[in-house]
């Protein structure tokens, strides 16, 4: 690292969680010693911490130019911690605010947990002036919103419908919300319905939690399977 310091003109962070790696630290430790305080910082974060032993990351990064953060989140409130687990809403809320001033665009993945709030997250980071990025879950299949019955597919569609017809996001942000809907009704996954209910109950025993309770209006199809 030290070799390379004299060479860098980026520096992204990914994770684990790089806010309680210590390394992380350490290099922006180098970088400001070093007087490369000129490099951009670049940084995928859940936001679940802003504080990790005696570091002062905010006291660091008020040497450097450039900081950019893109926080991971799915969904809102309950739901979102449920397909984030550990995850705590209030906390990444609280953090959100903490980082305003770094954070350019929250990362977002549409799968079977996340899409059906998803349109109230935008709500709710559009009202913070933040941008959103939403790619869509591919890998383990039974997850992706492909596996979906179809009346679940259609009442989604209605839900972002009048997202869509609002006038609360630019061009390039309907074309990534239509994108997600799209692919959701490009093929018909619903034989994994089973494998994904075997898998579901699993975790949920294991984390004494409730699917039908967090995700109601899918429990007609869920019951059934």
């Amino acid at each position: 690292f030290d070799k390379i310091i004299p060479y860098i003109e980026v520096m992204y962070f990914a994770g684990g969680e790089p806010f309680v790696q210590e390394g992380h630290y350490k290099a922006l430790e180098k970088l400001i010693s070093a007087g490369r305080t000129n490099v951009a910082l670049q940084y995928n974060t859940n936001l679940s911490y802003k504080k990790f032993k005696n570091y002062d990351i905010k006291k660091l990064w008020s040497n450097f130019k450039t900081i950019q953060l893109w926080p991971s989140l799915d969904g809102i409130g309950k739901r979102a911690e449920y397909g984030r687990k550990g995850l705590k809403w209030d906390v990444f809320v609280s953090n959100l605010q903490h980082f305003k001033d770094y954070v350019t665009t929250v990362s977002a993945v549409s799968n079977i947990y996340s899409i059906s709030s998803l349109p109230d997250m935008i709500y709710f980071l559009k009202d913070k002036n933040i941008n959103f990025f939403i790619t869509n879950l591919t890998s383990p299949s039974i997850l992706s919103t492909t596996v979906l019955p179809k009346e679940s597919k259609q009442f989604i569609l209605n839900k972002f419908k009048e997202l869509i017809n609002s006038d609360i996001l630019n061009d390039s942000e309907l074309e990534n919300v239509k994108g997600i809907l799209s692919f959701m009704v490009s093929k018909n996954d619903s034989a994994y319905l089973k494998e994904f209910k075997k898998y579901n109950e699993a975790l949920d025993k294991s984390r004494e939690e409730s699917f039908e309770q967090i995700f109601p209006e899918y429990a007609s199809w869920y019951k059934t399977i």
